[in-house]
């Protein structure tokens, strides 16, 4: 019987032993690891921005918090293993499919290990965002400048840009009030030769004409504008002629041009040796009357008009000689040398041959001064056959004189029996 009493004695001595460890237990927690309150701030992460969220191009354009401030309550050394870099505040974007004002829920995520005995309080319950549909604009580009030359010898020419306009990215809200892009490039010194500038830092303008400031759009800064210098110069519109037919250039013919000079702009060397422009090298020969001209204008080396012209009319005049025809009836045949039996007969009797020259020169000669002949060598003539073959005319021993129609002049011969008639008997 003691026996029993003994084991009983035992077992809630044990008992009593338990629940005394586990007072002593909590009070030690208590005293020593008592629960707390702790705030952290924390900077929310959009999930699903750059996924789902863009492909429906859309993005947040206001209402992004930096930060949200989360009260904790939890022991001591649970709180401490809280820090930035191990809670996070997640926002899901995923159910967003239009654009406008939402109110978004969030998770605040806890460490695992203490995830369970710590309870989160944010100081709000939501996440206010303003979503915009994503577009694009191309944008002209705009540059205010000092830029000038030294004096009128150079030219400067419109400013090129590469590319000509630039594509913003953004919310559609932020495009429509988009107006332009400038920049501003200023010079202490004038050009004198091509300025060229690449990565051109420019700014948005509004419509308003007001600079605009906005993380949200997106664009590429590598434009780059070149402001081409080149050198001018005033040239003279001029002819060439090959002296004959009588006149001389300097002393028969009297020649205009309308325009007479012309501003013409390229590359300073080149320019340098360039004081007239050559229309055109005619054989004076072939000038019968006077004339009047066009010539598109087709200058050398990537010169241009600066003056604008693109054509110029010239007129040509004869003067100080006169033109008169005789008719020649010296005319000879050389060079062939008839068959046996046969004689060449020239069937031709006189030819009508214009001379030019001055009216003293001409009032000396006399048709007997001027000859015809054709060159038959190498020719084979058919009995009976009436050929014609060009006329050279010539006035040995007669100078300054010019004979009109050079080349036009024909003789007709016939080969004929000298025992028969020819075609003409």
């Amino acid at each position: 019987m003691r026996e029993k009493n003994g084991k009983k004695l035992s077992v809630g001595l044990l008992f009593a032993a338990i629940v005394t460890s586990l007072f002593l237990w909590a009070y030690v927690m208590v005293v020593n690891d008592p629960e707390r309150e702790s705030t952290l701030v924390i900077t929310p992460q959009f999930i699903g921005e750059e996924g789902v969220f863009q492909s429906r191009e859309l993005m947040i354009v206001s209402g992004r918090p930096e930060a949200l401030q989360v009260r904790f309550t939890g022991v001591t050394t649970d709180l401490a293993k809280l820090k930035r870099d191990n809670v996070k505040i997640e926002v899901d974007l995923s159910e967003i499919r239009e654009p406008g004002e939402h109110n978004l829920g969030f998770s605040v995520i806890l460490p695992d290990e203490v995830a369970w005995r710590v309870t989160a309080r944010p100081s709000s319950e939501f996440v206010p965002v303003v979503v915009d549909r994503i577009g694009a604009v191309s944008v002209e580009i705009r540059v205010s400048t000092n830029i000038t030359v030294p004096s009128d010898e150079y030219l400067l020419k419109t400013k090129e840009f590469v590319p000509d306009t630039i594509i913003v990215t953004g919310p559609l809200s932020i495009l429509n009030t988009i107006g332009y892009a400038e920049a501003e490039v200023l010079r202490s010194e004038p050009l004198t030769s091509t300025l060229t500038i690449e990565d051109l830092a420019f700014s948005l303008f509004d419509k308003r004409g007001e600079k605009l400031y906005s993380e949200y759009l997106a664009y590429d800064n590598k434009v780059t504008v070149r402001w081409p210098v080149v050198k001018t110069k005033t040239v003279q519109i001029d002819m060439e002629y090959i002296d004959g037919g009588g006149l001389i250039a300097g002393k028969n013919i009297i020649t205009t041009f309308e325009p007479a000079t012309i501003r013409v702009s390229g590359d300073a060397a080149e320019l340098e040796s360039f004081n007239k422009h050559i229309l055109d090298r005619i054989d004076l020969a072939r000038l019968l009357e006077p004339v009047e001209l066009t010539y598109d204008l087709h200058l050398p080396n990537g010169m241009e008009s600066v003056s604008g012209e693109n054509s110029v009319k010239v007129t040509i005049e004869i003067i100080g000689v006169a033109t008169r025809r005789y008719s020649v009836t010296n005319l000879l045949v050389t060079g062939f040398t008839p068959p046996p039996g046969y004689y060449l007969d020239i069937v031709t009797n006189e030819l009508g041959v214009n001379l030019r020259g001055s009216p003293e020169v001409l009032d000396e000669i006399y048709p007997f001064d001027i000859y015809a002949s054709a060159d038959l060598t190498g020719i084979i003539l058919a009995e009976g056959v009436s050929m014609e073959f060009a006329a050279e005319i010539s006035l040995p021993g007669i100078s300054n004189v010019g004979i009109l129609n050079a080349g036009k002049y024909a003789i007709v011969v016939q080969l004929v029996p000298e025992n028969g008639e020819g075609e003409d008997a």
